[in-house]
């Protein structure tokens, strides 16, 4: 993550490590004794992707033939336009539908679930949207009602569905990711090891919480 280059009179060292992904921390000391008398590790913890979507607000361009922008986000993958659950544009041209996340969050999985009664090949060239960043673009295949899009983490507090070319209609659109956190301290009295201890030191004390710098 990063090496320290000594300063004197600084007794404190800040390594930016940009969100290196690891469960545990070391310090290591090649040429001279390692004393520390507080380390502390600032950062979030790995949470699963959840269902981000469900029952949030949405918005569109258009809509029409008895659609529903909610509908798209109620959970109901059934893919039948006569069940009342999909949205549908008014429009052939400049089509879009938007789910909005309240908050931002990072994007893993958008999947669309297209009608499946009816016109299924007017999904081919849908684009999906984190934010303005362009996560991917529909591959109409005959037969697939879903489709799924790795987003890899893109960062946006929307997501949004554009069709140029044909009219927009979603049965269901699921966006899987988790929101953003705040750093947060994570040693603070956590398992501490070390290569050997001498002098009275003490290695679970460089994570008490005391930041004294008394030996």
């Amino acid at each position: 993550c990063g090496e320290v280059v000594y300063v004197s009179g600084q007794s404190v060292y800040v390594i930016e490590c940009g969100g290196i992904v690891g469960d545990y921390v070391r310090v290591e000391n090649d040429n001279n004794y390692l004393t520390l008398c507080e380390v502390q590790v600032y950062g979030e913890y790995e949470s699963e992707s959840e269902l981000l979507s469900l029952n949030q607000p949405t918005s569109s361009s258009s809509i029409a033939w008895g659609g529903t922008n909610e509908g798209a986000v109620n959970g109901n993958t059934e893919g039948s336009f006569s069940s009342g659950q999909c949205s549908h544009s008014s429009e052939t041209s400049g089509n879009w539908w938007q789910v909005d996340l309240l908050n931002t969050a990072a994007i893993d999985i958008v999947k669309l679930y297209n009608r499946v009664d009816c016109c299924s090949e007017r999904i081919d060239g849908v684009e999906v949207f984190v934010g303005d960043e362009l996560c991917g673009t529909v591959a109409y295949v005959s037969g697939q009602s879903i489709y799924e899009f790795d987003c890899g983490g893109m960062e946006g507090d929307f997501v949004r569905v554009e069709q140029d070319t044909n009219y927009l209609t979603l049965c269901e659109v699921q966006v899987y990711g988790e929101y953003e956190s705040e750093s947060e301290l994570l040693s603070l009295n956590q398992p501490t090891s070390s290569s050997s201890i001498a002098w009275g030191g003490t290695n679970e004390g460089a994570v008490n919480g005391n930041t004294e710098g008394s030996f």
